[in-house]
């Protein structure tokens, strides 16, 4: 979107606010996530979020006797409904991969005005890689760490924040099932929030 439309689109959004009809607005671009348009529109926004299908969704739409089979293609080709146009996996694929790269290229870099745009690439690929096991911002940044490039656990769980904003990841937070008593029996840990990363 050049920058002229962009602003155009904001003036637009602008002048529904003052209007009593229900006005419904999808998809993402870099200056107005779910938090801006609360703002923009204060008590009278109503957020829908629309995850990616479940497997018991993906059943829904594709009807299969054989759930080992069925559950084996959605492990392939994911939850992204988009996805499921293409007659190939690897025609899948790109399209998840262009998703990503969208969100990420242009939601979060240029809404947040990323400087270091390797470091937020590589903490997304560790969250990727790292998908359903604790981790916090600071053992992220000391494993990516190098003896040239010293990073900030403090940028990391920035950028981290980011990514869970813009739907690219979602927080799961542990659930603890240590009554009071025996955490504080508990030898000290980190202070630090540690937090699961699914998508």
């Amino acid at each position: 979107m050049r920058l002229i439309e962009r602003k155009d689109y904001i003036d637009k959004l602008i002048s529904l606010k003052n209007t009593p009809d229900i006005k419904v607005i999808t998809g993402s671009n870099a200056f107005l996530l779910s938090s801006d348009l609360a703002t923009l529109f204060t008590g009278r926004v109503h957020e829908i979020e629309i995850l990616p299908f479940s497997f018991k969704e993906y059943l829904l739409y594709f009807p299969q006797d054989n759930y080992e089979e069925a559950f084996d293609n959605y492990l392939l080709c994911g939850g992204m409904s988009g996805g499921y146009l293409y007659p190939t996996v690897e025609e899948t694929y790109k399209y998840i991969a262009d998703v990503f790269d969208t969100v990420i290229l242009r939601d979060i870099r240029q809404k947040y005005k990323i400087k270091n745009v390797v470091l937020m690439d590589r903490i997304a690929d560790f969250l990727m890689d790292n998908i359903s096991n604790l981790s916090s911002a600071r053992r992220i940044a000391e494993t990516l760490n190098s003896n040239e490039d010293k990073i900030n656990h403090k940028t990391v769980h920035l950028y981290m924040d980011y990514l869970c904003k813009s739907f690219v990841f979602h927080k799961v937070r542990r659930y603890d099932i240590m009554s009071v008593s025996e955490r504080e029996q508990a030898e000290p840990i980190h202070r630090e929030r540690r937090m699961a990363i699914m998508n």
